[in-house]
């Protein structure tokens, strides 16, 4: 018997998990035909680290195939997250989760693969966004419209003042151009006239020699950030003076998983992904506790 089968047949007396990640193709075939037909049944197998190897893939991902084998088996899927975010780990770890063998599904647990080189997953959706401002100088009402641009996200009017600039104005502007510049990805603000601003009930800030130009600050957000962490309701990860802001920094470390799983529970379909997530444990438990006992039936 080659020295290879030799290895995995005293792993499986012993009753130890295979992982199967990091061999070949041929090499994975060999050890999924080598351990289907022990006397006690197929022995489970483990993909620790893994995800679908699609149309793009490499070896070293797992096709449908070997997926299927390993759900009909009760073995164990590891989905890897290396360069990912929230959206691409939950849309990964779902088509895995998704994979079933004669009715039972395939349980699907955290891969994550930390080894120093495995880029961390980062959301940029969470980065808070910077303010931008726009200005119409001179008499605004007579210069063309303040022009406000977000490509690929929406506006969010955090302010607007009119008159001289180094005066703070009591008027309600900034909501008058919140409802016609929010939620949009660009917006053409006119200023009105002197009038038409006091029918609105905005008043200028005003004194001698003072021109009324306008200004908006307005920020570009992204809709998806709703789902992003919200820490008025979640514990930051600390160590002495210092915390951890997942939103900006990402998955810093190894103590920031639990802030990306939240993330990830808050997008749509993801409770119920991390809810079979959270069922990982119990499932190395009976994956374990099969691997023991088909091993008691190895020669």
């Amino acid at each position: 018997m080659p020295l290879g089968r030799v290895a995995i047949n005293e792993m499986m007396k012993l009753g130890m998990i295979i992982d199967i990640d990091h061999m070949s193709q041929r090499m994975v075939g060999d050890v999924l035909a080598f351990t289907r037909s022990t006397p006690g049944g197929a022995y489970p197998l483990v993909s620790g680290h893994n995800g679908l190897r699609g149309s793009s893939g490499n070896e070293n991902g797992r096709t449908d195939a070997q997926y299927t084998e390993i759900a009909a088996r009760g073995g164990l899927a590891g989905v890897g997250f290396g360069g990912s975010s929230a959206r691409s780990f939950l849309r990964d770890a779902a088509a895995v989760a998704a994979i079933t063998s004669g009715g039972k599904r395939l349980q699907i647990t955290l891969g994550s693969d930390i080894n120093g080189m495995v880029v961390m997953p980062r959301s940029p959706e969470c980065q808070a966004p910077r303010n931008q401002v726009v200005m119409v100088p001179g008499d605004a009402w007579g210069h063309p419209p303040a022009q406000l641009r977000c490509t690929g996200r929406e506006i969010d009017v955090r302010s607007a003042r009119l008159g001289c600039l180094d005066i703070q104005t009591s008027g309600n502007l900034t909501g008058l151009v919140g409802q016609a510049c929010d939620g949009r990805p660009s917006c053409s603000y006119k200023a009105p006239t002197p009038a038409e601003y006091s029918r609105a009930g905005v008043r200028a800030a005003t004194r001698t020699f003072c021109t009324q130009a306008m200004e908006i600050v307005y920020r570009c957000v992204d809709p998806a950030a709703d789902a992003c962490v919200d820490y008025a309701s979640f514990p930051r990860a600390r160590m002495g003076s210092r915390s951890w802001d997942y939103n900006e920094e990402g998955v810093a470390h190894i103590g920031l998983f639990p802030d990306f799983l939240k993330h990830v529970e808050a997008l749509p379909g993801g409770r119920q992904l991390i809810d079979g997530l959270y069922n990982g444990a119990e499932g190395v438990a009976q994956m374990w506790a099969t691997a023991e006992a088909v091993g008691r039936s190895v020669p």
